[in-house]
């Protein structure tokens, strides 16, 4: 049903979100990398340039049609790669959490509410995972302490879920509206093919009515010229009847 969906007006519209975000993502994952080079976080930094790599490869994707899976597929996964990374380092200067937030709705516009479902459950699986090893004490690498207070992670993930789900159910009832306008849209052509159907049917019977009533004009003219003769036939004969009685008196 989703690939009914794909009208040439939607695909546009996803190519031109996809374009926009991966700008953008580009232009910040780059600026961050900078940064982090002058801070000599040279890992923060080689991290955002592969994902910077993974958006461009994106773009020049979306540029052929069978590259259009597969832009959308990259562009989820920088995103998702670097909310796993803002929330279990707190990104740069401990403000990952508010980037995460861009997660879900790029990821509902651009994979739609079913593949977007599960890209934002593997993202809170993961999430969970390693809140789950923070509070049992789980001895992790320092890439993995987390920065924020587990009060702060749990209230998080509840407004990050709580978000999550108004945009799935936005996106799910646009989706719904956009499919009952397709079929409507559907209906709609349908009845009008059947009205062309019917108009063409009357046309071409109107025409054999007018070919007939032309044939029966035709038959009409000439059995009243016919008749018309017979009647000077008959007059010719009488009168020569009369002419012949005429003579016979004389």
């Amino acid at each position: 049903m989703e690939n009914s969906l794909e009208t040439p007006k939607i695909f546009l519209s996803r190519k031109r979100l996809l374009y926009i975000v991966a700008i953008i993502g580009i232009v910040l994952f780059v600026v961050y990398a900078i940064a982090n080079i002058y801070v000599k976080d040279y890992f923060e930094a080689g991290l955002e340039f592969v994902l910077v790599l993974l958006l461009v490869i994106a773009l020049i994707a979306i540029q052929f049609k069978k590259g259009w899976h597969l832009a959308l597929f990259l562009g989820a996964l920088a995103v998702t790669i670097i909310s796993i990374h803002n929330f279990i380092t707190g990104g740069f200067e401990v403000t990952g959490l508010f980037w995460i937030y861009m997660f879900p709705p790029i990821i509902f516009l651009t994979q739609r509410y079913k593949k977007g479902i599960y890209w934002t459950v593997f993202l809170l699986l993961v999430f969970l995972t390693v809140l789950s090893l923070q509070i049992f004490n789980v001895q992790l690498p320092n890439y993995f302490e987390l920065p924020y207070a587990i009060y702060t992670m749990s209230i998080f993930l509840v407004s990050f879920f709580a978000v999550s789900i108004l945009i799935f159910v936005y996106q799910y009832t646009q989706e719904q509206d956009r499919k009952l306008t397709v079929q409507q849209t559907e209906k709609l052509k349908k009845s009008n093919q059947e009205l062309e159907d019917v108009l063409k049917k009357r046309e071409e019977t109107e025409k054999v009515t007018e070919e007939k009533k032309e044939e029966m004009e035709k038959m009409n003219q000439a059995m009243t010229g016919r008749e018309l003769k017979m009647i000077e036939l008959k007059k010719e004969i009488q009168d020569l009847k009369n002419k012949l009685e005429n003579n016979k008196k004389l």
